[in-house]
């Protein structure tokens, strides 16, 4: 993988069903659940590139800690929507790594674009001292 991802995208999907148990008292996804499906979709693609968080931490020793992460609410998810994270490789420079995320309600094609956000995540052991380089930063 190279350190800018520009000329290869390298996007990922993540499928769920909005749960209940994630929506306010007016069915509408509750705004901090947005993260968490952020991280669902940057799991799953870090799994389909053959990095597992679960390895990395208890082999490796080290895991990628979100530094910064945001979200841009455009139209609400409901209780029993289906959506789709597409999550994007941004890119990776030494301990750095940005994800960016576009989430759409599955009815439509995915046209109804709901929220996008992006996260700015760092290599750190599990002390959390930060690593030189992201495992695939130099062309490997």
């Amino acid at each position: 993988m190279s350190r800018r991802t520009n000329h290869h995208p390298v996007v990922g999907e993540a499928r769920m069903r909005v749960r209940y148990a994630e929506t306010d008292q007016m069915g509408v996804v509750y705004h901090a659940n947005y993260f968490v499906w952020f991280e669902i979709g940057r799991v799953e693609l870090l799994r389909q590139l053959g990095f597992a968080y679960r390895d990395m931490e208890q082999k490796d020793g080290y895991g990628i800690a979100v530094i910064d992460a945001r979200c841009r609410y455009k139209a609400p998810a409901r209780y029993d929507d289906e959506v789709i994270v597409r999550t994007h490789l941004k890119y990776i420079r030494e301990s750095l790594v940005q994800f960016e995320y576009e989430l759409v309600r599955a009815d439509g094609g995915g046209r109804h674009h709901a929220h996008r956000g992006r996260s700015r995540n760092e290599e750190s052991t599990s002390a959390g001292k930060v690593h030189e380089r992201v495992p695939g930063s130099d062309g490997s």
